[in-house]
């Protein structure tokens, strides 16, 4: 029998996600500071589990649930042929070298499909890593829930052509086990408080998140083919028009995001979200300005300087001193959950290395 292993309905690689301080794979948001798991997750538990929610300090501590494989293993048969050489090898022929008969063509064979699918168990509010009340699911099926609608939407791009898409799908078609299937794609969602919904996505690396009744939509976005797919995720109210802007599309150049871009980011209020680099430039009379909007976890600053004798020849860690700014961009970084490890070495939120001199660098105006 061949074997063929498959989870039929999720994306998902725990094993490729880093490894916390506990020593589980682990994907989500980090304590700076004790660098454990705080605030939205997912962790892989064991090899049958996964805890998708809320962390206090590596435990398992607010609104959360946990994902189990089912077997779902089945047996199915399929028919091999043979080569022309096997099948001409039983032939018969006439008197006149033509083929009269043969054997059979091929044979019926059995395949064992290994197919494993994650369903929601233990749905509720934990503290210290242990499951203390039950929620129901068919909370969901009741009203308001049932006036409202998620909305998947956004921009990419396929072989260079533009994409839109809009799904909209009624949180009244939940199905069993809090699935509910947004374009033949099942995403896992629960409630979170009175009007707020626990969505994971059936994407790899992409967080749990929350969406809030009437609230503001949750941005996602990555490079990709030097363009930036842009996903939004919210809840709309079922009647209400619901409209994708077009200018959430913009290409990328030299992982700058064009200005375009910046204003839609400011009205929705996600500013600093995007999970994409910025190289940005910024006059030294504005950097501390520029420190409150920009996230050097991700972003990159150039900083224009008085082209004075004074600074001639200096490296980029003297002038960080001479100009004063030092702990205010090791604020931003801790800001960002990332913290300093050294003087000049940091880890960003996602616990990659990086070097503070990298990401502020100066140029004389």
């Amino acid at each position: 029998m061949a074997n063929r292993k498959r989870i039929t309905n999720s994306n998902m690689d725990p094993d490729g996600w880093n490894t916390c301080v506990l020593g589980r794979k682990y994907y989500g948001n980090i304590d700076p500071k004790t660098e454990m798991p705080d605030g939205l997750g997912i962790m892989k538990l064991n090899s049958d589990h996964l805890y998708v929610g809320e962390f206090q300090q590596g435990r398992r501590h607010g609104r959360g649930f946990l994902l189990g494989l089912e077997d779902h293993s089945h047996t199915e048969q399929y028919f091999q042929r043979y080569s022309y050489e096997q099948v001409m090898s039983t032939a018969e022929f006439d008197s006149c070298g033509r083929v009269v008969h043969t054997g059979p063509s091929g044979e019926w064979k059995t395949e064992l499909v290994e197919d494993f699918r994650y369903v929601k168990e233990q749905d509720g509010l934990w503290e210290n890593d242990a499951l203390v009340s039950e929620i129901d699911d068919s909370i969901l099926k009741q009203q308001p829930w049932t006036d409202y609608e998620l909305i998947s939407s956004g921009i990419g791009y396929h072989d260079k052509a533009k994409m839109e898409y809009t799904y909209q799908t009624p949180l009244s078609s939940l199905e069993p086990g809090g699935v509910l299937n947004v374009n033949r794609s099942p995403y896992f969602v629960t409630s979170y408080g009175d009007d707020g919904l626990l969505v994971l996505t059936n994407s790899d690396k992409q967080m749990p998140f929350i969406l809030k009744m009437d609230g503001k939509p949750y941005f996602s976005s990555f490079i990709k083919d030097n363009h930036l797919p842009c996903h939004f995720f919210a809840l709309n109210k079922l009647g209400n028009d619901y409209v994708l802007r077009p200018e959430l599309c913009v290409p990328q150049k030299n992982n700058t995001v064009l200005p375009s871009l910046k204003p839609f980011w400011k009205e929705a209020g996600w500013t600093d979200q995007s999970d994409e680099e910025r190289i940005l430039t910024v006059k030294l009379k504005d950097l501390d300005e520029a420190l409150k909007h920009c996230n050097l976890c991700r972003d990159t600053l150039t900083v224009l300087y008085p082209d004075k004798s004074d600074y001639w020849f200096k490296s980029s860690a003297e002038l960080m001193w001479n100009f004063g700014i030092k702990e205010k961009v090791e604020s931003n970084i801790e800001r960002h959950g990332g913290y300093m490890i050294d003087e000049w070495q940091f880890v960003d939120e996602r616990q990659s290395p990086m070097d503070l001199r990298s990401k502020v660098k100066f140029t004389p105006e």
